[in-house]
């Protein structure tokens, strides 16, 4: 950051400044939707876009591992498991051109493996024994194997006996399910099924709020936006195909590029930088570059070319969602 000159730290600033102010409204109850099947919300429907192109590449996987130490029943887990899923009407719809509501026995798949440390035959000898790399294996063959998105399941677990009162738990979601913070609901209510405890039925569900989601756009919330963006930036809204069925020999893992910047979230903060803008900014500023080498025009000798970044935000604000797993991000 002391490196920037004043022109750049100029520039920075006021792309970090050009930030629409958010809109603020007293929360309003969610109501019931009409019976039929249930739509998609606004940031469902931009996932499955994504996966109609690219239906086998599990970039949108959602993963969660955890280690439990002390008795554990593995068959009262799954069975609280399954007890807890079919009350979310998001893990158990299917994302088919015509959306149905799949059993709990194709919703939910749950593997119990046993394994111990002192095992070194088959996949395990390469780990030297080693239960735990074993576990690790199974979290990220969970990460990269694509979800059937038409027949499910859409929530896979496997548990894991990693030796004497000690299990590792895999939870493995699709996106178009739940977002991050639906974890944090899913295992509060794994934790009072196990126990035996009530849990409270959400009054609302995932359809209710994509239903009412599109009731709060208005006209001026069109107008603010395409005054904003460039014409070339809003595309024809495309037919939405269904995601398609992977076979075995389809799956495969994604790859990832992780690219150092050098740049640590406490030096912004010591800057009065928060992280997301910031990265955006250099984000638009790279684009800009790409955009001048396409052109073969010198850096610097042409006027600023205006770069359009959709974010994606959480929209999980109101009270009546507070219980229920869904994805509840948009663009």
């Amino acid at each position: 950051m002391g490196d920037l000159s004043a022109d750049k730290r100029r520039l920075l600033e006021q792309r970090l400044g050009k930030r629409p102010a958010a809109k603020t409204a007293a929360p309003v109850g969610i109501p019931r939707r009409p019976d039929g099947p249930p739509p998609l919300s606004a940031g469902q429907e931009a996932i499955r876009f994504a996966v109609s192109a690219r239906p086998l590449e599990p970039v949108y996987n959602v993963v969660h591992r955890h280690l439990v130490d002390g008795p554990f029943d593995p068959s009262a887990f799954e069975t609280a498991l399954r007890s807890v899923v079919e009350r979310h009407e998001s893990l158990i719809t299917s994302f088919g051109t015509d959306r149905r509501t799949l059993d709990i026995a194709d919703a939910v798949s749950f593997d119990f493996l046993q394994m111990t440390d002192g095992e070194t035959t088959g996949d395990d000898a390469s780990d030297g024994g080693d239960a735990l790399a074993r576990f690790e294996r199974i979290a990220t063959d969970q990460a990269t194997t694509p979800f059937d998105l038409v027949d499910g399941p859409l929530l896979r677990c496997v548990c894991v006996e990693l030796g004497p009162d000690r299990h590792g738990l895999v939870l493995a979601l699709h996106h178009l399910s739940a977002d991050a913070a639906s974890f944090g609901i899913l295992w509060r209510e794994l934790d009072l099924s196990a126990r035996g405890r009530p849990i409270t039925t959400p009054s609302v569900r995932y359809s209710d709020h994509a239903v009412w989601q599109r009731s709060q756009i208005t006209d001026d919330d069109r107008t603010f936006w395409a005054e904003r963006l460039p014409s070339d930036a809003v595309a024809p809204r495309p037919d939405l195909a269904a995601p398609s069925t992977p076979t075995d020999a389809d799956r495969r893992s994604a790859g990832y590029l992780t690219v150092p910047l050098g740049v640590t979230p406490a030096a912004l903060a010591d800057a009065g930088l928060r992280s997301q803008p910031f990265f955006l900014a250099c984000l638009a500023d790279l684009l800009d570059r790409y955009d001048a080498a396409a052109l073969e025009e010198p850096a610097g000798r042409r006027a600023p070319a205006a770069t359009t970044i959709g974010i994606a935000g959480s929209v999980r604000d109101h009270p009546e969602l507070d219980d229920v797993i869904g994805y509840f991000l948009n663009t």
